[in-house]
C-alpha cells in the first residue's frame, strides 16, 4: 500500500471516532484475506445518524438514492467522496428499513476489531461479508467468494441471510461455490 493511501486511512479512522459503523465489501475482503484482494475504495456502513456526523466531518452531503447491482436493489442514503485521495462510499441504512436495521446491529455486534498501523478499525464480520458478496453475485463477488472460503460460523451466516432477507439465495450461491453450511 502506498504511503498516501496509507495516511489517508489513517486519517479515516480519526474521523470514524465514537461513530457506529463497520467497513463491509472490498475493504473488508483485503483484510480477511491478509491482502490477497485489493481494494479500491472502502465501503463503511453506518446508522443512518452516524452517517451524517461522518458527513459533517468529511465536508459532504449524504442524498437518498435507490441502486441496483445485480438483481439487487436497495434504497439507502449515500455520501461519495474523496477523502485525500481514497474514494470513500458511506452509506446510512434508512430508519424505517426495520431488517436491515437488525441486520446492522447483528454484524455491529459481531464486528472484527483489526490493526492498521496501530489504529483500531472495525470491519463487518467475515459471514456478513461473504452473505453481501452473495447477494449481489457478479463476477467479481463470486471471485470474493471463493477468496473468503473456510473458516466461518455458519450459524452467523445464515442468521445475517435470514435478517437480509436472502437465505435461500445465499445459501443455494454458497453451496454451488463448494461452502460447507
Amino acid at each position: 500500500m502506498d504511503a498516501k493511501k496509507k495516511k489517508a486511512i489513517l486519517s479515516l479512522i480519526d474521523s470514524l471516532k465514537d461513530l457506529d459503523y463497520f467497513i463491509f465489501a472490498g475493504f473488508a475482503v483485503y483484510f480477511h484475506t491478509e491482502g490477497k484482494r485489493g481494494f479500491e475504495d472502502i465501503d463503511i456502513l453506518f446508522k443512518y445518524e452516524d452517517l451524517i456526523k461522518f458527513a459533517k466531518r468529511v465536508g459532504g452531503k449524504p442524498k437518498k438514492r435507490k441502486i441496483k447491482k445485480g438483481d439487487f436493489i436497495t434504497e439507502d442514503y449515500f455520501l461519495c467522496i474523496n477523502y485525500k485521495g481514497q474514494e470513500i462510499e458511506a452509506i446510512g441504512i434508512l430508519p424505517d428499513k426495520e431488517k436491515e436495521i437488525e441486520s446492522f446491529e447483528k454484524q455491529f455486534k459481531n464486528r472484527e476489531r483489526v490493526d492498521f498501523f496501530g489504529k483500531d478499525l472495525f470491519l463487518s464480520p467475515k459471514e456478513g461479508t461473504i452473505v453481501h458478496k452473495a447477494i449481489v453475485g457478479r463476477k467479481k463477488d463470486i471471485d470474493d467468494l471463493i477468496l473468503l472460503k473456510g473458516n466461518i460460523n455458519a450459524d452467523l451466516l445464515k442468521e445475517i441471510a435470514i435478517l437480509r432477507g436472502e437465505h435461500d439465495k445465499v445459501i443455494k450461491a454458497l453451496t454451488e461455490l463448494g461452502y460447507n453450511l
